[in-house]
């Protein structure tokens, strides 16, 4: 559990408001990508939504969108090679975070399963959040067999973590931040890495 100053600086009411009012907006958003794709394959579009998670707040930060993009870039690599190729994609700026959105017309579950293995054999992976929808329900890691996320200080479940409040969020923060930082601003040392991976 937060501390009660944690949770004070996580969820003042003006900032719970913007989440809040963000969460309803990206549900409007993504069922108004999938709508002129629907019908144009065996069963629903997918909607793939990739965000950052940066622990504590903000959420948006000077370099972001920057990193939602070279993520995106990198990630469509990937699945296109494996046969998702994106039909559309553009990035959102809503009051508490950016993200991306994109659809594909592919199986839902072949979307996340290959997203989710870009996040893991990806050095920054960590700071990535692919969420993938099908008739606006959520793609889980536990539904195609992968393993969990893990915390971005040590090897446990992220979850894990989080519910035992094992690291401070401002240890956590710092870290994420200087990660994003890192790849933004230095490609040798991380970008690239998730095209290595096997798209199979």
């Amino acid at each position: 559990m937060l501390s009660s100053g944690q949770a004070a600086r996580a969820f003042s009411e003006h900032e719970l408001t913007s989440i809040l009012s963000d969460r309803a907006q990206m549900a409007a958003i993504r069922q108004e990508a999938a709508g002129p794709f629907a019908g144009t394959v065996s069963g629903e579009p997918s909607i793939l939504q990739l965000s950052l998670n940066l622990p504590g707040l903000p959420k948006r930060t000077t370099d972001s969108l920057r990193c939602l993009e070279l993520a995106f870039a990198e990630a469509s690599i990937v699945l296109t090679g494996a046969g998702c190729r994106p039909v559309s994609a553009k990035a959102v700026a809503l009051r508490s975070v950016d993200v991306m959105v994109a659809v594909f017309l592919a199986p839902a579950p072949r979307v996340k399963l290959l997203s989710a293995r870009f996040e893991d054999a990806h050095q920054a992976g960590r700071l990535f959040d692919f969420d993938v929808y099908s008739s606006g329900v959520p793609v889980s890691r536990r539904r195609l067999g992968l393993a969990p996320r893990r915390c971005f200080l040590c090897a446990r479940e992220a979850r894990s973590c989080c519910a035992s409040s094992r690291h401070a969020i401002a240890e956590l923060r710092t870290y994420a931040l200087g990660l994003m930082q890192c790849y933004v601003n230095d490609s040798r040392l991380l970008r690239g890495a998730g095209r290595e991976m096997k798209s199979s």
